[in-house]
Protein backbone atom coordinates (compact mmCIF):
# COMPACT_ATOMS: atom_id res chain seq x y z
CA UNK A 1 0.00 0.00 0.00
CA UNK A 2 2.68 2.45 0.88
CA UNK A 3 4.16 2.28 -2.72
CA UNK A 4 1.12 2.77 -4.08
CA UNK A 5 0.49 5.71 -2.24
CA UNK A 6 3.94 6.89 -3.23
CA UNK A 7 2.72 6.03 -7.17
CA UNK A 8 -0.45 8.24 -6.66
CA UNK A 9 1.52 11.07 -5.21
CA UNK A 10 4.08 11.15 -7.89
CA UNK A 11 1.01 10.82 -10.57
CA UNK A 12 -0.50 14.07 -8.64
CA UNK A 13 2.52 15.92 -8.45
CA UNK A 14 2.94 15.19 -12.08
CA UNK A 15 -0.31 16.03 -12.92
CA UNK A 16 -0.44 19.62 -11.15
CA UNK A 17 3.34 20.81 -12.38
CA UNK A 18 2.10 20.06 -16.04
CA UNK A 19 -0.84 22.14 -14.85
CA UNK A 20 1.27 25.00 -13.36
CA UNK A 21 -0.87 28.07 -14.45
CA UNK A 22 -3.62 26.40 -16.46
CA UNK A 23 -6.93 24.28 -14.80
CA UNK A 24 -7.00 20.91 -14.32
CA UNK A 25 -10.42 19.95 -15.36
CA UNK A 26 -10.31 17.26 -18.16
CA UNK A 27 -10.73 13.79 -17.14
CA UNK A 28 -8.50 11.19 -18.74
CA UNK A 29 -9.90 7.66 -18.14
CA UNK A 30 -9.59 6.48 -14.64
CA UNK A 31 -7.41 3.59 -13.96
CA UNK A 32 -7.64 0.89 -11.46
CA UNK A 33 -3.97 0.05 -9.41
CA UNK A 34 -4.17 -2.55 -6.89
CA UNK A 35 -8.27 -2.36 -6.45
CA UNK A 36 -7.48 1.37 -6.26
CA UNK A 37 -9.27 3.66 -8.85
CA UNK A 38 -7.31 6.62 -10.08
CA UNK A 39 -8.17 9.28 -11.66
CA UNK A 40 -5.89 11.71 -13.85
CA UNK A 41 -6.55 15.37 -14.76
CA UNK A 42 -4.95 16.89 -17.59
CA UNK A 43 -3.72 20.21 -18.22
CA UNK A 44 -6.93 22.74 -19.63
CA UNK A 45 -5.00 25.90 -20.50
CA UNK A 46 -6.71 28.77 -19.37
CA UNK A 47 -7.19 32.72 -20.25
CA UNK A 48 -4.39 34.44 -22.19
CA UNK A 49 -1.15 32.58 -23.72
CA UNK A 50 1.76 33.52 -25.26
CA UNK A 51 2.40 31.15 -28.22
CA UNK A 52 4.86 31.91 -31.27
CA UNK A 53 4.97 35.78 -30.18
CA UNK A 54 1.59 36.42 -30.39
CA UNK A 55 -0.54 35.94 -27.44
CA UNK A 56 -4.03 33.85 -27.58
CA UNK A 57 -6.82 33.70 -25.16
CA UNK A 58 -8.16 29.83 -23.95
CA UNK A 59 -11.36 29.24 -22.26
CA UNK A 60 -11.93 25.65 -21.22
CA UNK A 61 -8.86 24.62 -22.93
CA UNK A 62 -10.33 25.89 -25.88
CA UNK A 63 -8.43 29.01 -28.48
CA UNK A 64 -11.48 31.76 -28.58
CA UNK A 65 -11.58 32.85 -32.41
CA UNK A 66 -13.21 36.08 -33.68
CA UNK A 67 -15.05 37.71 -30.61
CA UNK A 68 -14.37 40.38 -28.12
CA UNK A 69 -12.73 39.32 -24.84
CA UNK A 70 -13.69 41.72 -21.52
CA UNK A 71 -15.34 44.00 -23.99
CA UNK A 72 -11.53 45.60 -23.93
CA UNK A 73 -9.41 42.99 -26.64
CA UNK A 74 -10.69 41.17 -29.81
CA UNK A 75 -8.87 37.70 -30.98
CA UNK A 76 -8.77 37.36 -34.63
CA UNK A 77 -10.07 34.53 -36.74
CA UNK A 78 -6.53 32.88 -35.74
CA UNK A 79 -7.06 33.44 -32.76
CA UNK A 80 -4.41 35.61 -32.07
CA UNK A 81 -4.81 39.29 -30.41
CA UNK A 82 -5.29 41.91 -32.89
CA UNK A 83 -3.44 44.89 -33.12
CA UNK A 84 -3.66 47.91 -35.35
CA UNK A 85 -6.41 49.28 -36.91
CA UNK A 86 -9.66 46.55 -36.93
CA UNK A 87 -12.67 46.85 -39.00
CA UNK A 88 -15.00 44.14 -36.61
CA UNK A 89 -19.01 44.20 -37.76
CA UNK A 90 -18.64 46.91 -39.77
CA UNK A 91 -16.67 49.79 -37.11
CA UNK A 92 -13.25 50.55 -37.02
CA UNK A 93 -11.67 50.20 -33.46
CA UNK A 94 -7.89 51.11 -32.83
CA UNK A 95 -5.88 48.42 -30.81
CA UNK A 96 -2.23 50.30 -30.73
CA UNK A 97 0.87 48.76 -32.07
CA UNK A 98 1.83 46.97 -28.90
CA UNK A 99 2.00 43.05 -29.74
CA UNK A 100 2.16 42.74 -25.58
CA UNK A 101 -0.92 45.00 -24.85
CA UNK A 102 -3.90 45.20 -27.73
CA UNK A 103 -6.10 46.76 -25.48
CA UNK A 104 -8.51 49.20 -27.77
CA UNK A 105 -8.47 52.44 -27.15
CA UNK A 106 -12.09 54.74 -25.86
CA UNK A 107 -12.37 58.42 -25.99
CA UNK A 108 -9.31 59.21 -27.87
CA UNK A 109 -7.48 60.56 -30.89
CA UNK A 110 -5.42 58.43 -33.27
CA UNK A 111 -2.69 60.24 -36.10
CA UNK A 112 -2.03 57.92 -38.85
CA UNK A 113 -1.13 58.66 -42.40
CA UNK A 114 -0.69 62.62 -41.24
CA UNK A 115 -4.75 62.46 -40.27
CA UNK A 116 -6.24 62.25 -37.02
CA UNK A 117 -9.06 60.27 -35.82
CA UNK A 118 -11.49 60.27 -33.01
CA UNK A 119 -12.29 57.40 -31.53
CA UNK A 120 -15.63 57.19 -29.10
CA UNK A 121 -16.04 56.08 -25.63
CA UNK A 122 -16.83 52.53 -26.82
CA UNK A 123 -14.02 52.39 -28.88
CA UNK A 124 -15.57 52.97 -32.25
CA UNK A 125 -13.91 55.48 -34.62
CA UNK A 126 -16.53 58.30 -35.35
CA UNK A 127 -17.12 59.92 -38.80
CA UNK A 128 -19.28 62.41 -40.38
CA UNK A 129 -20.20 64.03 -37.00
CA UNK A 130 -18.69 66.58 -34.94
CA UNK A 131 -16.79 66.05 -31.37
CA UNK A 132 -16.54 68.32 -28.23
CA UNK A 133 -12.76 66.84 -26.86
CA UNK A 134 -12.03 69.06 -23.96
CA UNK A 135 -13.83 72.12 -24.41
CA UNK A 136 -13.16 72.38 -28.52
CA UNK A 137 -15.08 70.99 -31.65
CA UNK A 138 -13.53 69.26 -34.03
CA UNK A 139 -15.30 67.43 -37.11
CA UNK A 140 -14.73 64.85 -38.78
CA UNK A 141 -15.67 63.49 -42.16
CA UNK A 142 -16.94 60.57 -43.65
CA UNK A 143 -13.79 58.53 -43.61
CA UNK A 144 -13.41 59.83 -40.06
CA UNK A 145 -10.75 62.23 -40.67
CA UNK A 146 -10.41 64.98 -38.68
CA UNK A 147 -11.27 68.44 -40.85
CA UNK A 148 -8.75 70.97 -40.93
CA UNK A 149 -8.24 74.68 -42.70
CA UNK A 150 -12.30 74.30 -44.13
CA UNK A 151 -15.45 75.29 -43.56
CA UNK A 152 -18.49 73.14 -42.25
CA UNK A 153 -22.02 73.72 -42.48
CA UNK A 154 -23.68 72.29 -39.05
CA UNK A 155 -27.24 72.73 -38.27
CA UNK A 156 -27.88 76.28 -39.73
CA UNK A 157 -24.18 77.47 -38.35
CA UNK A 158 -20.82 77.92 -40.70
CA UNK A 159 -18.36 76.73 -38.72
CA UNK A 160 -14.46 77.09 -39.66
CA UNK A 161 -12.06 74.66 -38.64
CA UNK A 162 -8.34 75.75 -38.55
CA UNK A 163 -4.87 73.79 -39.12
CA UNK A 164 -5.14 72.55 -35.10
CA UNK A 165 -8.87 70.94 -36.48
CA UNK A 166 -9.97 73.42 -33.88
CA UNK A 167 -13.65 75.13 -35.08
CA UNK A 168 -15.18 78.78 -34.66
CA UNK A 169 -18.66 80.23 -35.62
CA UNK A 170 -18.80 81.87 -38.24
Amino acid sequence: MKNALKKITALAMAFTLLGTGTALTKNISPQKYNNTTITAYAATKQGWKKESGNWYYYLNGKKQRSKWIANKYYVGISGAMVIGWQKIQNEWYYFGTNPDDGAKWCDAWVKDGGYWYYLGPDGRMWKNRSVLYKRELYYLDRDGKMITNDFVQIGLNLWYFDETGVGTKQ
